[in-house]
C-alpha cells in the first residue's frame, strides 16, 4: 500500500509541476478556452461529482508541493511562479476586501 501512495505522490507532484508551468505559458488562456470547448456532453450527477472531486484534489497545490515543484525548476521559472502566486494572493485579498465593503454597504442600507 505504501508503494502505491508513494507512486501517487510522485505523479501528483509531476502533475502540479506541469500545471504550474502551464499557468505561466503565454498561450495559457487560449489553451484553457479550447479545452473547455472539448468537454463532453453532460454526465450523470454521480460521475460529475467524482470527476469534480478528483479535479479538485489534483488542482489544489499545497504549499509543501509548491515548494517541492519550485525546488526542481530553473530559477527564472521559480521567480515567475512566485510572482504569479503573490499576484493571486493580492487579488484574493482585494476580492475579500471588496466583499466586506459590499457587505458593510448592504448592512448600512438595510438599517
Amino acid at each position: 500500500m505504501q508503494i502505491i501512495q508513494d507512486k501517487q505522490a510522485v505523479l501528483e507532484l509531476a502533475y502540479h509541476t506541469q500545471k504550474l508551468l502551464n499557468e505561466i505559458h503565454p498561450d495559457h488562456e487560449q489553451i484553457s478556452r479550447l479545452l473547455e470547448q472539448t468537454r463532453k456532453p453532460p454526465e450523470p450527477i454521480r460521475e460529475r461529482q467524482i470527476r469534480e472531486h478528483a479535479e479538485h484534489q489534483l488542482n489544489t497545490i499545497t504549499d509543501n508541493n509548491f515548494q517541492k515543484v519550485t525546488e526542481n525548476l530553473p530559477p527564472y521559472q521559480t521567480h515567475i511562479l512566485n510572482i504569479r502566486e503573490q499576484t493571486k494572493e493580492r487579488q484574493r485579498l482585494k476580492e475579500i476586501e471588496h466583499a466586506e465593503k459590499e457587505h458593510a454597504h448592504t448592512f448600512e442600507r438595510s438599517r
